[in-house]
């Protein structure tokens, strides 16, 4: 049978995500926060000085400005590569406005409650594993102190100095700007983790392609080995056996006292050609491809001194190599159960599904507790690669005096 052709390979290009790249995301929002804080900023300017001329809506407009010139500090440092440094100054200055603005304008806190979460919210595609817990604790600490600020002080306002559609304003304004940056925020680590995800299942599909394709090559030099056992040593020993035994006929018809010793030799080279051939049958089975894998699998029940049932369906399509992958788990479960459980019967079934072929070999053993290894621990890690290479799985269950079953099931 000729070798099967190699399969393609092929690397899976995931499309680029626009926020894939953490100083873009973290320059992104910094330009929007800018700009919020600015137009924040020029409001309250215009409400000083055509509504109300209290001094706490020029010192609230003038804190925002700093808070904008803050953020343009970040874009500068977020310029030289100091991502953290940047987004640290991004956090403290949207904490400390809101602190500020909880305390001046209660009236505020939808928005204020929002801007205190925004750095948490943020932070999870820009700080470190280790970082984010730190920035979640100081965001719910900064929080709560915006929400009690705003509740239960009522020292400083300047509510009362404001006409009532003013607050009115300023909550139906700037609540949905700062509630779509946390859309955004969401949106942005929603396709970002999609992007992630779909890059690591075509990575794992590409992976498991690998698998495959090692586990056919694997096969396939088994399969030339005993080609080239069958057809090469073991042709070469059977045609020297021929030739002694021709010597020794000659040598008893002309009395030379060598005939023992040929036979004796001719003895050594049946032994020869008969381990041979069970180590080229131990390399791959040639039944399997030449009768199929009910065929190779009886053989290899034969040869063992304990009843074993074999019932396998017609597998029309399983490709050889799936073929292959489910007669080496089975050999491998088979030798398990009689080397570590000394049972007194086996049955194994091969089974086709409707997407895929199934597989089971079941004995009366002595069992194994769980996690025993010396239980044909690395057999069953074998069987666990070969079957997973196709995208399978192997499930193990064993009871201490109740024997062992070893389940597969393999995609086709």
């Amino acid at each position: 049978m000729s070798a099967a052709p190699p399969a393609d390979v092929s690397i899976a290009h995931g499309h680029a995500s626009p926020w894939s790249d953490r100083a873009e995301r973290l320059r992104f929002f910094l330009w929007i926060d800018v700009g919020v804080a600015s137009g924040a900023t020029l409001f309250m300017i215009v409400v000083h000085f055509t509504v109300s001329d209290t001094a706490w809506v020029l010192a609230l407009a003038g804190c925002v400005g700093l808070v904008a010139a803050a953020l343009l500090t970040a874009l500068r440092v977020l310029a030289r590569g100091r991502i953290l440094e940047a987004f640290g100054i991004f956090a403290v200055a949207n904490w400390a406005i809101a602190l500020v603005a909880a305390t001046a304008a209660p009236f505020a806190m939808p928005v204020l409650v929002i801007i205190s979460l925004l750095p948490a919210a943020l932070a999870v595609p820009v700080v470190s594993r280790h970082q984010l817990p730190r920035v979640v604790a100081i965001t719910i600490v900064v929080a709560t102190a915006v929400v009690a600020l705003g509740t239960l002080q009522d020292a400083v306002g300047i509510e009362d100095d404001l006409p009532g559609w003013v607050p009115k304003l300023v909550t139906l304004l700037f609540t949905p700007v700062m509630a779509g940056l946390v859309a955004i925020v969401v949106y942005q680590t929603i396709d970002t983790l999609s992007q992630a995800l779909d890059e690591a299942m075509a990575s794992r599909d590409e992976l498991r392609g690998a698998q495959a394709r090692l586990v056919t090559a694997s096969d396939e030099a088994r399969r030339r080995i005993e080609r080239d056992l069958h057809d090469g040593a073991q042709q070469r020993l059977t045609a020297l056996a021929i030739g002694l035994g021709r010597i020794g006929a000659r040598a008893g018809r002309e009395g030379l006292p060598i005939e023992r010793d040929v036979e004796e030799l001719r003895g050594h080279l049946a032994d020869a050609r008969s381990e041979l051939r069970r180590l080229a049958h131990g390399l791959y089975p040639s039944a399997l491809a030449i009768d199929g894998l009910d065929a190779a699998l009886r053989g290899e029940a034969d040869r063992f001194d304990l009843p074993i049932s074999v019932r396998c369906a017609p597998l029309p399509h399983a490709p050889l190599a799936i073929q292959a992958a489910v007669y080496f788990c089975c050999l491998e479960a088979l030798q398990n159960a009689v080397r570590h459980g000394a049972p007194s019967t086996v049955d194994i079934t091969v089974s086709a599904l409707d997407e895929g072929v199934a597989f089971e070999v079941t004995d009366d053993g002595t069992g194994f507790e769980p996690g025993d290894d010396a239980a044909g621990g690395q057999g069953f890690a074998n069987m666990t690669d070969r079957v997973g290479a196709f995208g399978g799985r192997v499930v193990v269950t064993s009871t201490p005096g109740a024997g062992t079953t070893v389940r597969g099931t393999i995609p086709v």
